[in-house]
C-alpha cells in the first residue's frame, strides 16, 4: 500500500511538472507590425497666427500608415522589454479661421501644412498584468520613448488668391523641419489568438518641428506665417502585430 501511495504521489509530481513546462512562454519573440496612422500637430496656440488671423488645426490632421519589425524579451512573466525598427510618417495641418460676412462666401482660408516620411524606433518597458499567455489572452501594457529620423520632409501653404477660387502652393526647403524627434509612446496590446494580436498607442513629440534656430525668419512664407516656436506633433496607431516565433515553437 505504501508503494502504491509513493507511485502515485510521483505521477502527480511528474504531471504537474510536465503541464508547468508545457505552459511555459519561451521569453523571447519576434514579429512584424502594422499600423493605421493618425498624427496632428500640437502647440498651435494663440500666439500662432497664418494671414493675421487665429488658427485651427484638427486633430485628425495626417492619415497614412506605419510599420515595423519587432524584438520582445520577457525577463520574468510580468516584465520585458521591445525594440521596434520600422517606417512611420507624422504630420498635420492648420488654417485660419475665418467667419464669413452676412450674405457672402467666405475665400479659402489659408493653410499650412507639414509632413516627413522617416525611420522610427520605439523603444518600450513591457508590463503583463495577467501574466503571460502561450496561447493568446495575453494582456501588454508599454511605455518608452520613440525615436523618429526623417529621410523625407516638406511644407507647404495654400493661400487663397482674393475674390477668386484659384490657390497659390510653395514648398519650403527642407531644411526648415527639424530633423531628429523624441516622442513619449504608450499603449496597449492584447493576443487574440496564437501570434495574432491587436495594438492601441498613442505618441506626443517633445521636439519643435521647425529649426527657427537656423532661421530667423518664422518660416519661409515671411509673415504669412509666424508664432511657430513651439509646434510639436502627436500621432496615434492602431492595428495588428503578428508573432513569427510562436510558429515556430511546439
Amino acid at each position: 500500500m505504501k508503494k502504491i501511495k509513493q507511485t502515485l504521489t510521483a505521477s502527480l509530481l511528474a504531471c504537474t511538472s510536465l503541464n508547468s513546462l508545457h505552459a511555459e512562454v519561451a521569453p523571447l519573440s519576434y514579429g512584424i507590425k502594422a499600423f493605421f496612422s493618425l498624427s496632428s500637430l500640437r502647440g498651435i496656440d494663440s500666439a500662432v497666427k497664418i494671414g493675421g488671423k487665429s488658427p485651427a488645426a484638427p486633430f485628425m490632421g495626417k492619415c497614412w500608415f506605419a510599420g515595423m519589425a519587432q524584438v520582445e524579451y520577457a525577463f520574468t512573466n510580468y516584465i520585458g522589454t521591445e525594440l521596434c525598427l520600422g517606417y512611420s510618417s507624422v504630420g498635420g495641418k492648420f488654417s485660419a479661421q475665418e467667419k464669413a460676412e452676412e450674405g457672402r462666401e467666405p475665400n479659402k482660408n489659408p493653410t499650412f501644412s507639414t509632413h516627413t516620411h522617416g525611420v522610427t524606433i520605439p523603444i518600450s518597458l513591457c508590463v503583463y498584468p495577467l501574466g503571460r499567455e502561450e496561447d493568446g489572452g495575453t494582456l501588454k501594457v508599454f511605455l518608452g520613448p520613440d525615436i523618429y529620423i526623417p529621410f523625407s520632409r516638406k511644407t507647404c501653404i495654400a493661400v487663397a488668391i482674393k475674390d477668386s477660387e484659384d490657390v497659390t502652393k510653395e514648398d519650403s526647403s527642407s531644411k526648415e523641419i527639424g530633423g531628429l524627434d523624441v516622442a513619449l509612446r504608450f499603449g496597449l496590446s492584447y493576443d487574440v489568438l496564437r501570434g495574432v494580436s491587436i495594438e492601441a498607442c498613442y505618441g506626443m513629440g517633445f521636439m519643435n518641428r521647425l529649426n527657427l534656430e537656423k532661421d530667423k525668419k518664422a518660416t519661409v512664407f515671411g509673415d504669412t506665417v509666424s508664432g511657430l516656436d513651439n509646434m510639436k506633433t502627436q500621432y496615434i496607431h492602431a492595428g495588428v502585430g503578428l508573432n513569427l516565433a510562436s510558429f515556430f515553437q511546439s
